[in-house]
């Protein structure tokens, strides 16, 4: 049977951002943003060049840090976290930023399947069975 990702309102969320700001010395690109994903929801960040779409997704991967405020992944604040920290939880989601490329060599499922190769000791036939999953999941045909 198939897990049920449809946004639930009292689920916890996934990301909750509050009162966040970024600032590269006198340039403010966030002032008390407030963000909350919730599980199974999809979002898209909209924007014109340099209004703080990457430099939000960079603070929300872990790979920068928030001049102030809150980001929570999965319940765990992530602002302080040592990089060990960071390490474990970035190995609970996956980001792929607009210019980054997959391996062209390989399939898209077996693009998929790298990170559960490099981070797990799952079996193979498992590791394919989740590359499936996340392939469907994303709309995109078997075998893809």
């Amino acid at each position: 049977m198939a897990e049920d990702l449809s946004p639930a309102a009292d689920a916890p969320p996934v990301i909750e951002i509050r009162g966040l700001a970024t600032r590269f010395g006198a340039q403010v690109v966030h002032e008390d943003l407030e963000l909350t994903v919730r599980r199974g929801e999809i979002v898209g960040l909209v924007g014109g060049s340099g209004s703080g779409k990457t430099t939000l997704l960079r603070e929300v991967a872990l790979l920068d840090a928030p001049s102030a405020g809150s980001i929570r992944l999965f319940g765990d604040e992530t602002v302080g976290l040592t990089e060990g920290e960071s390490f474990a939880l970035r190995r609970r989601f996956g980001m792929m930023f607009q210019h980054g490329a997959l391996f062209s060599s390989l399939t898209v499922r077996e693009n998929v399947a790298v990170p559960l190769h490099e981070h797990t000791t799952l079996p193979e036939a498992e590791i394919d069975r989740l590359a499936e999953l996340k392939v469907a999941l994303a709309g995109l045909p078997p075998g893809s």
